[in-house]
């Protein structure tokens, strides 16, 4: 199924656009085309500057970049825009919310292969594994578990990574093994 951009956004439209207005705190005061095409602008180019990320996870070497990217991201993955491009991708203001980047990924495999490997969730979540070992200034040896799912955004990923909480970490609620032993 080929859906195209233009179609992506009249469906973000008519079935996103109460859930993405409800992601932010303060009101939006933009009509539902600004908001969702601005959304979607904002997507597009994410998640063609997060698959550098997801090739470096999987091991594969960058041989050609798309002429949409060239500016920014050249066969290294890096120049001098990358620095901050990823200082804004973090900012507070610049967060989308995961369910629309999800939303478009799965619309983008669904065009790229019909046999595709992994799924949407799958290969979002090897992105933000390697932009957050990007940004991390910590190394170590095992990572969370972090269920891209219970996350708002790419920020709130991030945060789960940095400070995970018992789930995340594999690690049981000690008053539920006490409560269970003595109750």
């Amino acid at each position: 199924m080929n859906v195209s951009f233009e179609r992506i956004v009249e469906i973000m439209k008519k079935d996103d656009e109460a859930r993405i207005r409800a992601c932010y705190h303060k009101f939006l005061d933009m009509s539902a085309d600004a908001l969702v095409w601005m959304m979607a602008v904002d997507m597009a180019f994410l998640l063609e500057f997060l698959q550098v990320y997801a090739m470096k996870e999987e091991g594969r070497v960058l041989e050609k970049v798309t002429s949409s990217m060239s500016h920014v991201v050249d066969v290294t993955g890096k120049n001098l825009s990358h620095m901050t491009i990823l200082r804004d991708v973090v900012m507070v203001e610049n967060q989308i919310p995961l369910f629309l980047i999800r939303t478009m990924m799965e619309h983008q495999l669904r065009k790229l292969t019909s046999g595709q490997v992994k799924s949407a969730d799958e290969t979002l979540k090897m992105m933000l594994m390697g932009l957050y070992q990007e940004l991390t200034p910590f190394d170590e040896q095992q990572l969370p578990d972090v269920d891209i799912n219970d996350c708002d955004h790419l920020l709130d990923f991030l945060y789960h990574m940095t400070v995970p909480n018992n789930k995340e970490l594999g690690i049981m609620e000690v008053l539920e093994i006490i409560y269970s032993f003595y109750g």
